[in-house]
């Protein structure tokens, strides 16, 4: 049940917005047991993001949650994946991505608990 949040400091398109979110389905099976298929996206673009104290080029914050845990290797190849992803679709440098994780002990959809 992972969930990966995008806040971005510049338009995209519709276009770019179902690469972006096709490349989340393909990044989130790098991590075992996780696939496109119980993957929520949430996309925000246009954000007010400052980094280093300035807004000198386009930025993104990317949130991805998850039931269970994740270990170093998998968050650096995910991490690696979107920032890779960002860059080729939005031409977000991979040095103004920041992406964070965050393990969720109980997950619900469908009227239950999983």
């Amino acid at each position: 049940m992972p969930f990966i949040k995008a806040n971005i400091s510049t338009s995209v398109s519709n276009e770019k917005e179902v690469a972006i979110k096709v490349g989340f389905g393909k990044a989130i099976q790098l991590i075992p047991g996780k696939t496109e298929a119980g993957l929520m996206v949430e996309i925000v673009e246009n954000c007010t993001l400052y980094l280093a104290g300035n807004q000198d080029a386009k930025t993104a914050y990317i949130k991805v949650e998850l039931m269970g845990d994740l270990t170093d290797e998998n968050s650096n190849n995910i991490t690696a994946a979107i920032c890779e992803l960002l860059e080729k679709e939005l031409s977000i440098p991979q040095n103004r991505i920041y992406v964070t994780y965050e393990s969720i002990r109980l997950w619900g959809c469908n009227g239950k608990n999983f």
